[in-house]
């Protein structure tokens, strides 16, 4: 990147500018690599696109639930229909 408008740690809006990309070393052009991690682990940024996701891993822990709270909660979504007999 040519400029990086912000640090770590702070908060960003939809639509933000991050910075500016820019043509460094062996770059034929103008391109930005992208990745997201979490707590210094590079996670998949496509799981982030997904608001379901997000909303069943991210949101409880920034609400201060536990690892095992959230999946009991997830548990209990699960719903299991009863087993059939079969017909012969």
């Amino acid at each position: 990147m040519s400029s990086i408008d912000v640090k770590v740690g702070d908060p960003i809006k939809q639509r933000q500018a991050l910075g500016k990309t820019g043509e460094t070393g062996l770059a034929a052009g103008d391109h930005l690599h992208y990745g997201v991690y979490l707590h210094g682990v590079a996670i998949l940024p496509v799981e982030w696109w997904d608001q379901k996701w997000i909303n069943d891993n991210i949101q409880p822990k920034l609400e201060g639930q536990s690892g095992e709270a959230i999946a009991e909660s997830q548990e209990s979504k699960v719903t299991r229909k009863p087993a059939r007999k079969r017909r012969r």
